[in-house]
């Protein structure tokens, strides 16, 4: 199972928070060169997919709420510099930003960078070496967020099939450090 939410309290709301996903990332797959695999359909790769509808590709990976809707996504573009997208349609408090912890060693705290009018916000945390090594290491991870109501919940998602998915995206800068 690709992920579980682990609330610290009021189930409903999350149930109804879950409602309120927005567009996923899209990106495209691989026929040419890894990373340009215009209009072909999604890869998958255990919990995470490469999907490429037009132009440069992206993996993802969601983790599912109440009712099957998708309350958290987890991406990678294929073009430039490697960043990790975290997504989100649940109403946060913004100034708390999201926490990632991967693992035993690695914690990051990540501002939110925007949210759209339909409610989806995201945050980016670029892919350094020790951030990409515990990615590629790691069976699986946790976010943390502040809901709008001051309610932290921990959010987790799965790593397997991360690892395929990102060498089928192909090669791309990693930033020098944390």
């Amino acid at each position: 199972m690709p992920g579980a939410i682990v609330p610290n309290s009021r189930l409903p709301m999350l149930a109804f928070v879950a409602t309120c996903l927005a567009a996923a990332f899209a990106g495209p797959a691989a026929a040419d060169p890894p990373g340009h695999r215009g209009g072909t359909a999604p890869e998958r790769f255990l919990d995470w997919r490469m999907d490429c509808p037009e132009g440069a590709c992206s993996i993802s990976t969601r983790v599912l709420g109440a009712g099957g809707r998708e309350v958290l996504r987890l991406g990678v573009t294929g073009a430039g510099e490697r960043a990790l997208v975290i997504a989100t349609p649940m109403p946060l408090f913004l100034p708390d930003g999201v926490d990632l912890a991967l693992g035993a060693g690695i914690e990051r705290q990540v501002p939110w960078r925007s949210c759209s009018p339909g409610g989806r916000c995201e945050a980016r945390l670029p892919l350094d070496a020790e951030v990409l090594a515990a990615l590629r290491r790691e069976r699986g991870g946790t976010v943390t967020l502040t809901l709008l109501e001051d309610q932290p919940v921990r959010i987790g998602f799965s790593l397997m099939g991360f690892t395929g998915a990102l060498r089928a995206l192909g090669p791309a800068a990693v930033t020098s450090g944390p």
